[in-house]
């Protein structure tokens, strides 16, 4: 989020609708400094038709009134802390690496990957595994979807 946000141009990205199975782990209290630091509307919803609606609706009525707030329209699931046991493991067995976004290239220290004492269960490393060639599929405008372009 905040890659899209700081990038060189002004960005045309007023709000967010937050992903429901990543805030659940991770918690809606981590989407407040983006709402702080970049004056957007941060929206968690859920994966209802019924709640994914109410979280797009609740988003665009931000988003038209320009302002600026961290909604979580998925209480029942995502907590403010997220899921600490979770977040415990995740911390234990990864660190932050540099990851590649469809239609965004390598956006630095955006992904995780497995800690060294872990490196064994490591796929790409057990069987010397190339990394795969960068190509967009055809006709793919994920990038222009993500950033608002």
């Amino acid at each position: 989020m905040r890659a899209l946000l700081s990038g060189g141009e002004t960005p045309k990205i007023n709000g967010f609708l937050c992903p429901g199975h990543v805030s659940v782990i991770i918690g809606s209290e981590v989407y407040q400094p983006i709402v702080d630091e970049f004056g957007v509307a941060c929206v968690i919803g859920g994966f209802e038709p019924a709640q994914l609606i109410a979280a797009l609706a609740c988003l665009t009525e931000l988003a038209a009134n320009h302002k600026a707030a961290l909604v979580n329209d998925y209480p029942e699931a995502v907590h403010p802390k997220g899921n600490r046991w979770a977040l415990a493991l995740l911390e234990q067995i990864f660190e932050p690496g540099d990851a590649r976004w469809r239609g965004m290239g390598v956006i630095p220290a955006s992904g995780l990957v497995l800690r060294r004492e872990y490196q064994r269960f490591d796929a790409s490393l057990r069987f010397n595994l190339a990394e795969p060639q960068e190509r967009e599929p055809a006709g793919c405008i994920c990038g222009k979807v993500i950033s608002g372009a």
